[in-house]
C-alpha cells in the first residue's frame, strides 16, 4: 500500500468515523482471539477479556501528552490502541502460552511485540503487548491503523490499573 498523507486534524467528526470502522474491528478481533484460546487444548484460567475503542477525550490527550501531532497522520504513526483488548490471566505461564498461540495462528499482522514481564518498564509496569497493523474503510479512503492485545495475570492487571490511574488519570479537588 502506498503511504498517503493525511494531514487532516482529528476532530470529533472524523474520530466517529475512525469509531465505526475500528468497532468491526474490535468485535473481528476478539472473537478471533476467543477462537484461539477456546480451541487449544488447555484449560486456561482466563479471568478477563476485555475490549474497547479509545475515547475521543482518550485519544486527544493522549497525543497532546506525547507531543504528535493532532491529526489523522500523527495517529496513525504513534498511536498502537485506538483497538484494545486485555487477557487476564491466572499465572505468567499462561500469558506466554496465549501469547504463542496467537503468534501460532497467522490470523493477524504483527508489528510489534513488547515484553514487559521479562523486562518491566523502570516504573515495575509488567504485561505482554502485541500491536497488530489493520485497515480501516472511511469511504474513498483505506487507513492503517494499529490495535493492541495486552496480555498479563491478575496481579500485573491491578498494578497496571492502580499506576495508570495515578499517572494519566487527573485528579480532582474535593471541596468540602
Amino acid at each position: 500500500m502506498n503511504k498517503m498523507k493525511f494531514n487532516i486534524d482529528i476532530n470529533y467528526n472524523i474520530y466517529k468515523r475512525i469509531c465505526y470502522s475500528a468497532e468491526f474491528t474490535r468485535r473481528q478481533i476478539l472473537n478471533e482471539v476467543k477462537d484461539i484460546i477456546e480451541k487449544n487444548n488447555k484449560i486456561y484460567e482466563v479471568n478477563k477479556i476485555e475490549s474497547r475503542i479509545k475515547t475521543y477525550p482518550s485519544l486527544i490527550e493522549k497525543m497532546k501528552y506525547r507531543g504528535y501531532d493532532l491529526t489523522l497522520d500523527g495517529m496513525i504513526e504513534n498511536v498502537n490502541d485506538i483497538v484494545g483488548i486485555r487477557i487476564v490471566c491466572d499465572n505468567v505461564e499462561e500469558v506466554y502460552d496465549i501469547v504463542n498461540c496467537i503468534k501460532d495462528e497467522k490470523k493477524f499482522n504483527i508489528i510489534l511485540e513488547k515484553d514487559y514481564i521479562n523486562h518491566p518498564k523502570k516504573s515495575g509496569y509488567m504485561s505482554y503487548h502485541i500491536v497488530l497493523k489493520e485497515y480501516m474503510n472511511l469511504g474513498k479512503f483505506v487507513i492503517p491503523y494499529k490495535a493492541e492485545i495486552q496480555l498479563r495475570t491478575n496481579e500485573m492487571d491491578e498494578w497496571a490499573r492502580i499506576a495508570h490511574d495515578s499517572t494519566y488519570k487527573k485528579i480532582t479537588k474535593i471541596i468540602s
